[in-house]
């Protein structure tokens, strides 16, 4: 991709005004008041490496003032700073969709974390008029659970990352992000989802990217958030007792559960988001929901979601 000048375009994410010479189709465009861009994304040379480096490894660098630079060979190199700018010096050959896949995940990531932001390791949907956000590690079925709500009637949040502001007016709120998900292939064979028209996320991973049209609907306005889910695998094909932790052990809990975590303590955030993690707490059921990735279950989980969410 060359670096020549490119229209810029503005776009909502996660509450954010962003300016972007890089199109990104799966965001939708900004439709909001003409107030001052909040994130602007450029095309750029980024410097082989960061002076006073806090952190160093071949993918990332981290700089004593908060500066982040990100190199992926096959896609991009990034820098991130201050919460504000990204610049995106392209790999020779990478597609925009190689690109994205970091650009809309951990460069995101660094995003909140330079802006003091909570961002959830969660997929989230809108049940009613309150917001439910499933957190779990890779492969503990975040984006399965949300996409099969989204397919009954409910409306996507967010997927992967759900941005959380847990000071909002009226208890923490969720930011929507964008109406695509990221679902492996045996998920989307059992939505019945045709997978020959979708677009790989990944092009060594059977990931694919599904626009939430494909499934349901998306939720453009923020939501307050009524309860967190963390999953575990259940031992059995039932769904096994939804149960809570003591307060501050599910503080805690709950900052496992923030997106790049590590970067977060490194760039200085831990007590932020020990404060962010106990508001949520006081203001939001977090419970733990053992099941087996059977979609024999979700009527099941559906009925106990609305129960647990309803105000």
């Amino acid at each position: 991709m060359s670096l020549a000048s490119i229209e810029e375009r503005d776009y909502q994410l996660y509450g954010w005004r962003v300016r972007s010479a890089l199109s990104l189709p799966q965001a939708l465009a900004w439709d909001g008041p003409d107030r001052q861009v909040d994130v602007e994304i450029r095309l750029g040379e980024v410097p082989e490496e960061l002076a006073d480096s806090v952190l160093s490894t071949p993918f990332l660098q981290i700089a004593a003032n908060g500066d982040c630079r990100l190199e992926v060979k096959a896609a991009a190199r990034y820098f991130v700073r201050q919460g504000k700018e990204v610049v995106v010096q392209p790999a020779n050959g990478a597609s925009m969709a190689e690109i994205s896949v970091f650009l809309l995940g951990s460069v995101i990531g660094l995003l909140c974390h330079q802006r003091g932001i909570f961002p959830l390791h969660a997929s989230c949907v809108r049940v009613g008029d309150g917001a439910v956000a499933f957190c779990g590690p890779s492969g503990a079925g975040k984006s399965t659970m949300a996409a099969s709500l989204v397919r009954r009637g409910h409306a996507l949040l967010c997927d992967d990352i759900t941005v959380v502001d847990p000071f909002a007016p009226g208890g923490p709120q969720v930011h929507p992000a964008m109406p695509r998900m990221r679902l492996w292939r045996d998920s989307l064979e059992a939505l019945q989802v045709p997978i020959d028209p979708l677009q790989r996320d990944r092009i060594e991973l059977e990931k694919y990217v599904l626009p939430a049209k494909e499934i349901g609907a998306f939720s453009k306005e923020p939501v307050p958030l009524r309860t967190i889910f963390l999953l575990r695998s259940a031992n059995s094909s039932k769904l096994e007792g939804v149960t809570s932790k003591p307060a501050m052990e599910t503080v805690f809990e709950l900052m496992r559960q923030v997106y790049r975590r590590r970067q977060a303590d490194i760039l200085g955030r831990k007590a932020g988001l020990f404060q962010s993690a106990t508001k949520i707490v006081d203001a939001v059921p977090v419970l733990s929901l053992a099941r087996q990735l059977d979609f024999g279950l979700m009527d099941e989980v559906e009925a106990r979601v609305k129960e647990l969410v309803a105000p």
